[in-house]
């Protein structure tokens, strides 16, 4: 039996057996017969793949890639005079997509499997025969099977919203909306499942993100229908459907008598996609989260962004499960800044990850946990409801039940309890983190919870309680640094064995140790063909400037968001200044008072974006922090800014500008200010010679000339060339020389 498998990458099997065709042009023939499934006109193959040629020589060409295709399909190939086409009997995986998706009988389990063929975009990878004719045909033939595709995920959709299987249908929306972000009918749908699913955050952080999406790619705004319906999520209106449940499948035998639960997952999957990237260095920061774990501490792990935190909690808690034979369950939820003003939506996220464990229901009825705190649980997680009891809403009830229903656990496994970005959880979370954490201590519980923070500012709420738990003795803070340079080799040894060095240098003077942008530059890499597959690195593609890869961008993008204005225009200044600036320098460039700088400057340390490195000299956290507040700018504000760096510098340095001239004639070339710029680039040449630095007053003095007078050049080009026969440039000198004597002297 012959298949031919045209969802991604073209694959024919006979019986079982990779069957390969080796001409180019035959497996553009095949893929083509096996795409349209109806006899095809001779002609539309010869104008379709020999455009160019005359019709003897195409038709020969034509019978040449029969020939090679027959050897390889043998009676499966159907050819007369004037069509060709492959018989009905091969098996192709899109002629059995379309038969499911255009069957109103399939059943929804047919429905699925026949998606579930969908392993990429038609012909993915496909080399083409260079034709433009069989490119369009090709580019329009994706696209319709992109859309049917979609509209067969839409309808398994919503098979199973009307069943009440909520998640199933969510996830399959999923897969439509990765293919079609901006159907809005769609969107609709997933808001709507997300909040029967009892997720209303989901749902609003859903609409958040497609809302930025039109903005950005389209700008326009959601529809107000869809608008509408957020308006009912938030308030809680929208009606819930009426559920006709899917026929229940029946339970394998070894199910129906298993007795006693599978043992409890050891740690939850890796939350952030930062898995392209082995694990290297922390040695040290692992071996000290363990010791304060048997301490019962609360353990913060504090970091700027992407300096892997939660990667490092997530190692940690790998190997905690490795290296115990007790069982360990982890409860893992992240805060977020738009759901900052949901009340305990970390713990919800936290809690319900237990409800999803496949032996849930088995480990409930083993949990010895009294009807009241049950209640009281199911105040957070509305599923674990029985209907009974109905008592008025009491904070430290509530958070007594939580509390006694994670002692009840800990009874059946080591207990983790993780929050990712603590910096941004609401209140009511923090004070019952602060409730469990006392009372697991006191009554000697194996609880440890772990948090992963930002920079906190200390009269926040957040840094209210960090305080609390100081005071207490019961909190522990691990301030993460960037990887160490041999971590770093490490780490590119691990990923082209070959080239580790030259790799592990560009990735530590591009990344400068942070995991976040080490990844990204890794991905940058391979898909720029700088890294291979094979781990091989292109040296003569490695980047000599720094690259911002967009993630990393959109990253540092968020946080200048959320500055305010005058740490906004103080790192503005900052940014034209340099990587590293001086206080007076900064502040007479944003035009703002001392004492509002100040202030700026400390939001601006507060948040990791600078650091204070001598005196009153501060500099960027990071070259691509630096490199993006920069290009954020835009080309008048920089100019504007470089003129006024260049101001404030003559100000300040009144009485010794030859040692800042250099400076001065970049800040005023950079502000579009070519006549200053030239005065003190001549500067900086003449004080470079008195140094014997012939190199860079070469540079200098070239600059000078492009922004002098032809008849006040003879003075510079004598200087330049004097410069360059003591640099070894015999040849540039004398042309240079001869040049002044060619130019009218100077005037007076």
């Amino acid at each position: 039996m012959l298949a031919i498998r045209l969802l991604g990458p073209l694959r024919l099997t006979r019986n079982g057996t990779a069957v390969t065709v080796k001409r180019r042009k035959s497996r553009a023939l095949l893929a083509y017969l096996a795409v349209e499934a109806r006899p095809v006109p001779r002609r539309r193959l010869i104008a379709l793949l020999w455009p160019d040629h005359t019709e003897q020589t195409a038709r020969h060409n034509l019978r040449t890639a029969l020939h090679s295709l027959r050897q390889t399909l043998g009676d499966a190939l159907v050819a007369d005079e004037e069509t060709l086409a492959l018989d009905p009997a091969v098996d192709v995986d899109l002629h059995r997509l379309r038969a499911v998706i255009r069957n109103p009988n399939a059943t929804t389990a047919a429905l699925a499997d026949a998606l579930d063929l969908y392993q990429g975009e038609l012909l993915a990878d496909f080399d083409t025969p260079d034709t433009e004719e069989y490119d369009d045909w090709l580019l329009v033939e994706r696209e319709h099977v992109r859309r049917l595709v979609v509209h067969g995920y839409q309808q398994l959709s919503a098979r199973l919203e009307a069943a009440g299987d909520y998640q199933a249908a969510l996830a399959a929306l999923a897969r439509a909306l990765a293919l079609d972000p901006f159907q809005e009918d769609l969107q609709r749908a997933g808001l709507r499942l997300h909040y029967f699913s009892g997720d209303r955050a989901g749902a609003l952080r859903r609409y958040e993100e497609f809302a930025r999406l039109l903005e950005k790619e389209m700008g326009v705004h959601p529809m107000a229908e869809t608008r509408a319906l957020v308006d009912a999520i938030s308030a809680g209106t929208l009606a819930l459907p009426a559920i006709s449940p899917l026929p229940p499948k029946p339970l394998p035998v070894t199910a129906a008598v298993q007795a006693a639960p599978a043992p409890l997952p050891a740690a939850r999957p890796l939350p952030r996609d930062e898995a392209q990237l082995p694990f290297a260095g922390r040695v040290a920061e692992l071996a000290q989260l363990e010791q304060w774990r048997r301490e019962h501490k609360v353990i913060l792990v504090e970091g700027a962004a992407g300096l892997g935190k939660t990667r490092l909690v997530q190692v940690f808690v790998e190997q905690i499960g490795a290296a115990t034979s007790q069982p360990v369950l982890v409860l893992w939820g992240q805060a977020r800044e738009l759901e900052s003003r949901l009340p305990y939506q970390p713990l919800i996220e936290a809690l319900r990850s237990v409800t999803l464990l496949p032996h849930w229901q088995t480990l409930r009825a083993a949990l010895q946990l009294p009807a009241l705190w049950w209640e009281e649980v199911a105040r957070l997680l509305p599923e674990l409801a029985s209907g009974a009891g109905a008592r008025a809403p009491d904070e430290s009830r509530l958070w007594e039940g939580v509390y006694q229903f994670l002692a009840a656990l800990s009874r059946h496994a080591d207990l983790l309890l993780v929050v990712d970005d603590l910096h941004w959880a609401d209140a009511a979370t923090l004070g019952l983190l602060a409730y469990v954490a006392r009372q697991a201590a006191s009554a000697t519980l194996p609880l440890t919870l772990i948090a992963t923070s930002r920079a906190i500012t200390p009269r926040s709420e957040a840094g209210t309680f960090l305080q609390s738990l100081l005071r207490e003795n019961r909190l522990a803070r691990l301030l993460l640094q960037p990887l160490t340079a041999d971590e770093v080799l490490v780490l590119a040894q691990r990923i082209s064995p070959g080239f580790g060095y030259p790799l592990g240098h560009w990735l530590l003077r591009t990344s400068e140790g942070n995991p976040l942008v080490l990844a990204e530059l890794v991905r940058y890499a391979r898909g720029q063909g700088i890294l291979l597959e094979n781990g091989t690195v292109n040296l003569s593609l490695l980047p000599g400037a720094p690259v911002v890869p967009p993630t990393v961008y959109a990253l540092i993008q968020a946080r200048l968001a959320a500055l305010s204005e005058a740490a906004r225009r103080v790192l503005d200044a900052a940014a034209a200044v340099g990587r590293e600036f001086e206080f007076e320098v900064a502040a007479r460039a944003a035009a703002l008072s001392d004492i509002a700088v100040l202030d700026a400057l400390d939001e601006l340390r507060r948040e990791r974006l600078i650091l204070e490195i001598a005196g009153r000299r501060f500099a960027f956290d990071h070259t691509l922090t630096h490199e993006v507040v920069y290009q954020e700018l835009g080309e008048l504000r920089r100019r504007l800014l470089h003129r006024r760096v260049a101001a404030a510098l003559e100000s300040i340095h009144f009485d010794d500008l030859d040692e800042v001239a250099g400076v001065l004639a970049y800040h005023y070339a950079e502000g579009d200010q070519p006549a200053a710029a030239a005065k003190y680039a001549r500067r900086a040449g003449e004080r470079a010679v008195r140094l014997a630095a012939w190199k860079a007053a070469t540079r200098f003095f070239s600059q000078a000339l492009i922004a002098t007078p032809m008849d006040e050049q003879p003075p510079l080009l004598a200087a330049l060339g004097s410069v360059l026969v003591y640099a070894g440039d015999l040849a540039r000198a004398t042309e240079t020389l001869r040049a002044a004597l060619r130019l009218p002297a100077v005037r007076h």
